[in-house]
């Protein structure tokens, strides 16, 4: 469970101060001890400003990268951190992998042609 109520500027200073400024694709996860709130914390870029123009796949796979590589891991008690090719960053590779074939497997919206309106 998450406590709410961290300021913008909060959210702000500690992206800043825990992983510098935010590459393109960003997605950062605070454990219990480096969050403002003392909970575990998932800070994923919404697709504006500089990821405006980044394809909703990447986005989607940072999001799950985050969630299940880092988050669920910290939130069990397990070792969640980057480990240079270890258990973690193999499960994130194949997080990632997975994520994005779901993403491109994923059915594709009918166009539907607009009526003419009759006069």
């Amino acid at each position: 469970m998450q406590k709410s109520g961290a300021t913008e500027e909060e959210i702000n200073e500690t992206i800043n101060e825990s992983s510098g400024k935010p590459d393109i694709y960003d997605g950062k996860t605070l454990g219990g001890d480096e969050s403002p709130s003392g909970n575990i914390r998932v800070i994923i870029a919404d697709g504006t400003g500089r990821t405006s123009d980044e394809p909703a796949v990447r986005l989607a796979m940072t999001t799950a990268y985050e969630l299940y590589g880092h988050a669920y891991l910290a939130q069990q008690g397990k070792w969640w951190k980057h480990d240079d090719g270890g258990p973690v960053d193999t499960r994130i590779k194949d997080i990632e992998t997975r994520t994005e074939k779901l993403y491109q497997a994923r059915p594709q919206p009918r166009q539907i042609k607009p009526q003419k309106s009759k006069p």
